[in-house]
């Protein structure tokens, strides 16, 4: 059987830092009461697309593999702050590492993105689907955080990171031997970000705020044709 073994990786953090004390001076927090809750001390803040950091990691994770773009057969991304609805980051990252034709996809699984496109990219290298893959797991979420909700706002920041993975043979020893993914959707509105989507796009809908975390259970919003309402 063949495994998926990781023979280069990269990543890209933005230089701008923001350390818990700092968001003390507009938040009621400090840095014990976050670190102790999170273990979080600080957070990068990004100036640039996702699309940007995302490039930069996966250059780096081909240069430490010595893999040259255009054989890349597979680019996974996995992120929630995608640069726009359409098109896919990953058709972005393509063409500038030059991996003309290669199979591009994003996948959306809030935390778990960069672990769900590994087990995808992995089983389609186990099942001879592709002979390599890029993987890519990345984030520039803060322009979606209300820094005025302390639940929210010190848990996330900014950057990206990327892995290569090639076959391996089992009788090596190496790679990744199993992966085992799961979900639970009854919370799956705990962490939402209201509007953009059809529920509520933001030509219809855009009101202040509406594009910002909300930790509660959001309000259903129908829309029904003119003649229905």
């Amino acid at each position: 059987m063949t495994h998926a073994a990781i023979t280069g990786w990269g990543k890209c953090l933005p230089p701008a830092i923001l350390t818990n004390a700092d968001i003390a001076t507009f938040l009621e927090t400090s840095d014990e009461w976050i670190t102790s809750r999170t273990g979080i001390r600080e957070r990068r803040v990004s100036h640039v697309q996702l699309g940007e950091l995302m490039y930069v990691a996966a250059a780096r994770a081909l240069a430490c593999a010595g893999l040259d773009g255009k054989r890349i057969e597979l680019i996974v991304a996995g992120t929630t702050s995608y640069d726009d609805q359409v098109p896919n980051v990953a058709s972005g990252i393509q063409r500038r590492i030059g991996a003309e034709g290669c199979a591009a996809m994003d996948v959306n699984t809030a935390c778990t993105s960069f672990l769900y496109s590994l087990s995808t990219a992995t089983a389609m290298i186990r099942t001879g689907v592709v002979s390599n893959a890029l993987v890519l797991g990345g984030e520039v979420i803060t322009p979606f955080i209300d820094w005025s909700d302390r639940n929210t706002a010190v848990l996330f920041g900014d950057g990206a990171g990327a892995a290569l993975l090639v076959p391996e043979p089992e009788s090596e020893g190496r790679g990744i031997l199993s992966t085992h993914l799961h979900a639970d959707g009854n919370y799956t509105d705990i962490l939402h970000i209201p509007a953009s989507g059809t529920r509520q796009p933001l030509m219809r809908h855009h009101m202040p705020g509406a594009n910002h975390f909300e930790n509660r259970r959001p309000t259903v919003i129908m829309l029904l044709p003119p003649g229905l309402q």
